[in-house]
């Protein structure tokens, strides 16, 4: 494994109802887990622009967009399609009027906006069974989620907690104290890791010639 306390991931392929021209993280983690690549880390997704005021002076705006960690996995293998989920959002339904799924599940779309080129591709990754399992951590992750699902293998969530990883926080607590506290910010998205890397309708099916 490794930390950079400094670092952080590349952020993109990710449907978000917000622009966004600057990034910042911190707290890089890339490692091997269970023989899979991942990289982790707090992200922050800001939209910085200039514009003329009234009388005529330049301001500078700087809006967070985004604030939350990013996980990256490559689990090795090509996946069944490119497929999109975020946060349910009116904006977006009008701008992916023409690549947007509906699964049949009320409550997953009532959470979620599903996008893909193919459709057949996304009904063949959201399984019913894979639906349940994303609203169960969706509900469990403490912000919105965004999730892609990408051909060359990678799978990437971001979740928008509002707050960093790893931080002390103003109590008194001990080295074993802090580690189970870090270790339970961890487990969530290993978790969804170790689920979905075991879930056949993920990857795309080998066809004998």
């Amino acid at each position: 494994m490794e930390y950079n306390p400094w670092g952080r991931v590349e952020p993109g392929y990710m449907v978000f109802p917000f622009s966004y021209n600057k990034a910042l993280g911190s707290d890089h983690i890339k490692a091997n887990y269970k023989g899979l690549n991942i990289e982790l880390s707090d992200i922050e997704l800001i939209n910085e622009e200039d514009y003329t005021d009234e009388e005529g002076n330049t301001q500078h705006s700087s809006t967070t967009c985004f604030k939350g960690q990013w996980l990256i996995c490559d689990f090795g293998k090509e996946l069944s399609g490119e497929v999109r989920l975020s946060a349910n959002d009116k904006k977006l339904l009008k701008q992916h009027k023409n690549d947007s799924v509906e699964p049949e599940n009320e409550t997953f779309n009532n959470r979620f906006l599903v996008t893909a080129q193919n459709a057949q591709e996304a009904f063949y990754i959201l399984t019913p069974h894979m639906m349940e399992y994303i609203l169960t951590m969706a509900d469990k992750s403490g912000g919105d989620v965004y999730m892609s699902f990408l051909r060359d293998g990678k799978m990437q969530v971001a979740v928008k907690t509002g707050r960093d990883f790893f931080e002390l926080g103003k109590s008194n607590a001990d080295l074993e104290e802090l580690r189970r506290k870090f270790l339970g910010e961890l487990s969530w998205f290993t978790d969804i890791v170790d689920t979905l890397r075991v879930e056949d309708t993920l990857y795309k099916k080998e066809t004998n010639i």
